[in-house]
């Protein structure tokens, strides 16, 4: 699935984030974050790293799976 907030030049990966049990998807470009498959789209999006600092995590790109990419 090609990403809505920077228009088609990333594509949407399923990630997991281990340490805090989660599952995520990102942009692999522009690192924009959903929180649901249902929420991607241009307005419903937060930065990765922004978002994985609430958690107190800082270098949340090694702390990461990518369990693949998401087709529409």
């Amino acid at each position: 699935m090609e990403c809505p907030r920077c228009d088609g030049q990333g594509l949407i990966l399923r990630i997991r984030v281990p340490e805090l049990n989660i599952e995520l998807f990102l942009c692999d470009e522009c690192d924009a974050t959903w929180l649901t498959k249902e929420a991607i789209g241009i307005e419903k999006f937060v930065d990765f790293q922004t978002y994985m600092n609430t958690f107190g995590i800082k270098s949340a790109w090694s702390k990461m799976e990518i369990l693949g990419e998401l087709t529409d």
